[in-house]
């Protein structure tokens, strides 16, 4: 029989291995960080892009780098096709993947000469591309050799992604079908409105497996939008489905029986579905909300009946229609409207991944005040807008040492004269990040180096490409960091910036009055 001292005993021991139990199960909710190596085959131009924080470009120059992500993440490789530039109304100049120009007249005698203001003279141009979206699963291996071939991404030499859209051989699909293994078709970017031939060959990949993603370019024009969408959900299983361009009578209800579905992204969002509140739909977790072209303004309660979501890329001007999603374990908000500031630690306690652009550049409490409780943060993106990063150092590793990826960027267009001397002055607090593992500085300045190589213990550190490129300071950080990945980065990170993937046409003029003089284009 028990005594009184041995039933205490018990029952503390039960406890505690319900405590360990449920600590584990915690654990195991948190998707550890991975690094994934992306290298390309050929010499093509394209572009690694992560919303939550990252674009990576590659070209014949920087042909390989290494990403953070963590399973469920969204990566969209995109090839970067010809440019095209019409130019007044007599010719176009063409901008080809490898990097060379070509002008193209209207008519036989148009002359180049004609064109020596061409700056004054652009009325409009178009980057082309061919896109493939990507969920980071399990099956993801570590290392992943990219390489375009008429219309289809190959990862490791199979078949991950094809684009119907720009099929080479688009009027006969029977080519890929006869002639192109299929079995590994992760995802397919297509157009709506589909033609019979398009479902046909649709139809035989289902056949042989319904579980592939799709990306869908809304270009119809005779209101077959709907049916369109919910013949795909009859044939497929998506994990993933991302809308662009989304008609206003979008069908919601076909949405809700996509079950499989998990993950639900929006580009261009038409008024009328941002004045609506988004119906309930149990079964996605992960949703992406992007604006291109035009200003979106969501409905307050947009998001109230879809409180389950675990994780939210806001790429456009977040406000408090946010503010019912308190089961958030990510979250990234290239913009927002928040007036006044938002209490990250009230409204989304279980964070554990956060991606900011921060609106205000005077408030230096701005950052470590609304996110100080965050407890099990644990992955911290910071984008800025001003000469100096918009809080103290000092303090987040004072309330979060349990980060364990840091990055941080400063937005180019806010820089002054003197940014590389302010923009990390207290940067001697890096080191007092005693778990971090990765981490990210997109932009080098003075004395960080040095912080930097006291930081062993880091697995993994993205640098400055022109930084690493001096063979002496990157031969003396590797070599206090043997044990660490150092990888170069294009100066990319979060914010507005990392979507604007089209040339600034102050550029696009530049490298077209360089064509007069058949100069061949170097790297963009």
């Amino acid at each position: 029989m028990l005594t009184q001292k041995g039933l205490f005993a018990t029952l503390f021991g039960v406890i505690s291995l319900l405590f360990a139990l449920l600590s584990s199960i915690t654990a195991m909710e948190e998707e550890p960080i991975r690094l994934i190596f992306f290298e390309a085959t050929d010499h093509r131009k394209f572009e690694i892009i992560n919303p939550e924080f990252n674009v990576i470009s590659l070209d014949k120059n920087f042909r390989s780098t290494h990403l953070p992500v963590q399973n469920g993440d969204l990566i969209i490789i995109r090839e970067l096709s010809n440019f095209t530039i019409q130019v007044g109304a007599l010719g176009s100049f063409e901008i080809y993947k490898d990097d060379t120009v070509k002008f193209v007249p209207e008519f036989a005698n148009a002359e180049k000469e004609s064109y020596n203001s061409v700056d004054e003279k652009i009325k409009g141009w178009e980057e082309k591309l061919e896109s493939f979206h990507l969920i980071v699963g399990k099956d993801f291996p570590d290392h992943l050799r990219i390489k375009f071939e008429d219309s289809l991404l190959l990862v490791n030499d199979k078949v991950w992604g094809i684009d119907l859209s720009a099929l080479k051989f688009r009027e006969d699909f029977s080519f890929y079908s006869k002639n192109i293994d299929l079995q590994h078709l992760k995802t397919v970017t297509l157009v709506l409105p589909l033609d019979s031939s398009e479902k046909d060959f649709l139809k035989t990949l289902s056949d042989n497996n319904p579980q592939i993603d799709f990306q869908i370019k809304n270009l119809d024009s005779i209101g077959v939008f709907n049916e369109d969408l919910r013949w795909i959900s009859v044939n497929f299983q998506p994990r993933y489905l991302g809308i662009e361009n989304g008609p206003d009578s979008l069908d919601f209800r076909i949405l809700q029986s996509m079950q499989s579905m998990e993950f639900l992204s929006f580009t261009e969002m038409p008024i009328p579905i941002q004045e609506r509140i988004l119906p309930p739909m149990p079964q996605v977790k992960s949703m992406m909300v992007m604006a291109q072209n035009d200003f979106l303004k969501l409905n307050f309660d947009f998001y109230s009946q879809n409180k389950q979501m675990e994780k939210l890329l806001g790429l456009y001007s977040v406000g408090t229609e946010i503010h019912s999603l308190s089961n958030l374990t990510k979250l990234t908000i290239a913009d927002q409207s928040f007036f006044p500031r938002y209490n990250f630690n009230l409204r989304h306690p279980k964070l554990l991944n956060l991606n900011l652009a921060v609106a205000d550049p005077t408030d230096n409490s701005l950052i470590v005040s609304d996110i100080s409780n965050l407890e099990r943060l644990r992955w911290l993106s910071i984008f800025y807008r001003s000469d100096s990063l918009p809080f103290d150092l000092a303090e987040l590793a004072e309330t979060h040492p349990q980060l364990q990826l840091l990055c941080l960027q400063q937005q180019h267009e806010y820089r002054s004269s003197n940014y590389a001397i302010s923009l990390l002055s207290n940067h001697s607090a890096l080191k007092d990040f005693s778990e971090l593992e990765y981490l990210l500085i997109q932009d080098e300045t003075g004395g960080i180096a040095s912080v930097i190589m006291q930081m062993p213990h880091l697995k993994y550190l993205s640098m400055p490409e022109d930084y690493l490129n001096d063979s002496l300071r990157s031969a003396k950080l590797r070599k206090a960091l043997p044990n660490t990945i150092i990888s170069a980065n294009s100066g990319f990170c979060l914010g507005s910036g990392w979507l604007l993937l089209l040339l600034p046409l102050s550029l696009l003029a530049f490298l077209i009055q360089r064509s007069f003089f058949q100069v061949s284009l170097g790297k963009s």
